[in-house]
């Protein structure tokens, strides 16, 4: 059970050893979340400081969003039955999708509709015909009298770790450490009826009582009463899965060398205890259906025997490959099904119970890290999913096209360009650079490759020529002939790349802390650093108009490269978060962001190009890992979250015309910090400074004047906990805020 071993306590490690390298902490952050069961993610990242799952929002400013293909690893998957058929939601990225099983002498599935939610699912459950979803905004319920078309019925917000339903009552496990009842009688109109201080993810019912597992136990929760909730017993440790039923209750606990089932009579909640354990079994899924419990997890899929309640018996499994975070299953059904993160729903014959077998597999996807927009086609570069082919013609209703399945080869794409034919990509695995013959979308298939340096971050196609800004090193691959690419030309650079922009014969990269390289590819074969300048942090993002670089960092800086040998900053904007990702249209520029976890969408307006100004804004579901304009919209790649388009109908200018601060304005280093940060000021407007530290909960922890003399100052942390904090300058220019992760 590695993946829990190591994510849910240890894996904070990670994050912090890599925070000083230029967004290593954010993709530290992506990785380690990926492997948190989904019930405890919200709690996860309120831990260790960082944003709480994000919420996508309908209505913005300045931005509108156009469509979505919301789809990443699959989360969760519930099903309902009726002779015929199956109605199966599976919870994938930031979208639920419903399909149509029919049980006949082969596996038939027909996807009947797609839903975009708000943000990462972490429960989704069928009751009768409605479709309630869980986010760690709160709970959206759908009808699905027409399965082909839900409607939203309602939109709940509330902190949420998971929740369970029952008849017309809905109960919340909340990561802000609360448990909420709600009535549903009404689910147009949701409706607070009671709630107790508690903490926890997973949840379950029997009878009077929720069972919810915690990292410190599992907790018996009385429901008795909607009004007062109140907890009544607890048991065991750390509890990563709960099912519950009549007067049993089975749980996975975390041990220090594995995981175990453990069956517990909870015939009184007060006095709960274990009838008998398996080591070895269960994991982060656990569904009860008769006398079989249905587990997914570190152990694969296994089927266990709980009719003889003091000798539960493992007696059926089968092996799947990544995370395991939902499970649904029924006797005599003859199929079971499991979230099976990146490969999607992992279909399982269970016709012989005892040797289960993977039937199929659909609907897998990773994250959206890179993408590419030719008339209609999006192409995707999918870390862990390979590369998606989107038909964006309606751009209301992005859908696939096609794909480069590589589900089980746990290989990723990281870069993507396209010509009408072909799409060159940077691949994660030997061989980096490879070829796919694309010209029948709905098949694409592999034809070329060639081995440079590494997989390439970003690439600029022109003409014959692939131009790679890879991590060390830029190369051009001659693509002449694409079923035979070869590297002609390389340079090396002086850290991570993660952006790339071209104009003429110059290549601008965004390469961390050694901030902005000129690269002149005048001759391929000798592609040659000419300019470069270095900032205060790393640099991420970049894109090029006219005479002028805009690179993204913790600020959006101009920078002048008229004469490539010698740039200049210009201007600057204070972002707050890394600007990760760039892109030039027009007079607008677009910057993606992401700070750990959240992320936003911001339209710039670039009529004066040496200086920008917030026009537009766009909260996404998650961080944004690339930008991408194509006429007349913003295409984003959203990571676990998929493909946001949206377009601009920014009218004026958001910022108020006040007096500018020099560059930088503020800035507070190191961030994250553990003891001590410096706040970094590059001038003292008249009228002195005042500087104030604030926690989440808008509570003042600090409260200092500093004297006109001071361009900085030091604070300590020691006596802080962990978590995030606002650092506010106030000036009579007016006020400036930073984020502050303390660890």
């Amino acid at each position: 059970m590695k993946r829990t071993i190591c994510l849910l306590l240890g894996l904070g490690l990670a994050v912090v050893a890599v925070a000083g390298q230029p967004l290593m902490r954010e993709r530290a952050v992506m990785d380690s979340l990926r492997a948190v069961n989904p019930r405890f993610r919200a709690t996860w990242l309120r831990d260790r400081g960082l944003q709480t799952a994000g919420c996508a929002t309908t209505d913005s400013e300045g931005l509108r969003v156009v469509g979505r293909w919301s789809f990443g690893p699959s989360y969760d998957v519930d099903c309902r039955m009726t002779p015929a058929e199956t109605l199966i939601v599976l919870g994938r990225g930031s979208g639920v999708s419903l399909l149509r099983f029919s049980r006949s002498d082969s596996a038939e599935f027909q996807l009947l509709s797609d839903i975009n939610s708000a943000g990462l699912i972490s429960r989704v459950r069928l009751a009768d015909t409605l479709l309630l979803v869980g986010t760690g905004a709160g709970v959206e319920t759908y009808s699905t009298s027409d399965a082909r078309s839900p409607n939203l019925l309602s939109t709940l917000l509330t902190p949420l770790n998971d929740f369970a339903i029952r008849e017309s009552l809905l109960y919340v496990m909340g990561y802000d450490d609360s448990f909420k009842i709600y009535s549903m009688a009404d689910p147009d109109n949701p409706r607070r009826l009671g709630a107790c201080r508690d903490s926890g993810g997973p949840v379950s019912l029997a009878g009077n009582t929720a069972f919810v597992g915690d990292r410190w136990g599992l907790y018996a929760i009385d429901v008795s009463n909607p009004a007062n909730p109140h907890r009544v017993g607890s048991w065991g440790t750390f509890i990563i899965s709960v099912v519950a039923r009549g007067n049993i209750c089975c749980v996975t606990e975390y041990d220090p060398d594995s995981v175990l089932f453990y069956l517990l009579d909870v015939t009184d909640p007060a006095g709960m205890y274990p009838l008998s354990s398996l080591r070895g079994a269960g994991g982060d899924a656990l569904h009860m259906d008769g006398q079989y419990v249905y587990t997914a997890g570190g152990y694969g899929f296994q089927i266990l025997d709980i009719s003889d309640s003091l000798n539960a018996e493992i007696v059926g499994s089968c092996p799947l490959s990544v995370y395991k975070d939902g499970v649904w299953g029924k006797a005599g059904c003859d199929r079971a099904f499991v979230a099976n993160e990146i490969n999607g729903l992992a279909v399982m014959d269970d016709g012989d119970i005892s040797h289960p077998l993977i039937d199929t597999t659909l609907l897998g996807a990773g994250s959206a890290l890179d993408l590419e927009v030719r008339g209609s086609r999006c192409y995707v570069a999918d870390e862990g999913g390979g590369m998606k082919l989107l038909d964006v013609a309606d751009p209301t209703t992005p859908h696939t096209l096609g794909e480069l399945d590589t589900i089980g080869g746990a290989e990723g794409c990281y870069s993507v360009v396209a010509t009408d034919s072909f799409a060159f990509m940077g691949w994660f695995n030997t061989p980096f650079f490879r070829v796919a013959d694309i010209s029948e979308p709905t098949r694409p298939a592999f034809v070329g490759s060639c081995d440079p340096f590494e997989f390439a971050q970003d690439i600029v196609l022109r003409d014959t020529l692939a131009f790679c800004a890879e991590n060390y090193k830029f190369e051009v691959v001659n693509v002449a002939r694409p079923r035979a690419p070869v590297v002609v030309g390389t340079c090396g650079l002086p850290d991570h790349t993660y952006e790339m922009d071209m104009k003429d014969t110059l290549a601008f990269v965004a390469n961390g802390i050694a901030g902005l390289q000129i690269v002149n590819v005048a001759r391929p074969d000798f592609p040659v650093i000419v300019g470069s300048i270095a900032f205060p942090n790393p640099a991420v993002g970049v894109a090029v108009r006219d005479s002028f670089a805009y690179v993204g960092a913790n600020h959006l800086r101009v920078v002048n490269v008229a004469r490539p040998s010698a740039p200049f900053i210009v201007d600057s904007v204070l972002l707050t978060v890394y600007g990760r990702t760039v892109a030039a249209a027009d007079t607008m520029l677009y910057v993606g962001t992401c700070l750990g976890y959240a992320g936003d969408l911001r339209a710039f307006s670039i009529a004066d190009p040496a200086s920008p100004r917030l026009v537009g804004f766009y909260g996404t579901p998650i961080g944004v890992n690339r930008v991408v304009y194509a006429t007349p919209y913003v295409y984003a790649a959203c990571s676990d979250a998929g493909i946001v388009l949206v377009e601009t109908t920014a009218t004026g200018v958001l910022e108020p015309e006040a007096e500018r601060w020099s560059e930088p304005a503020m800035g507070v280093e190191p961030n994250p910090a553990r003891d001590f940060v410096k706040v970094r000021l590059s001038e003292l407007p008249a009228g002195g400074i005042s500087l104030h530290l604030f926690d989440v909960t808008g509570r003042e922890v600090l409260d200092q004047a500093i004297r006109e003399e001071v361009h900085g100052i030091t604070l300590d942390l020691t006596d802080l906990r962990p978590g995030l904090y606002f650092v506010r300058v106030e000036t009579r220019k007016g006020v400036r805020e930073n984020k502050l992760v303390k660890m």
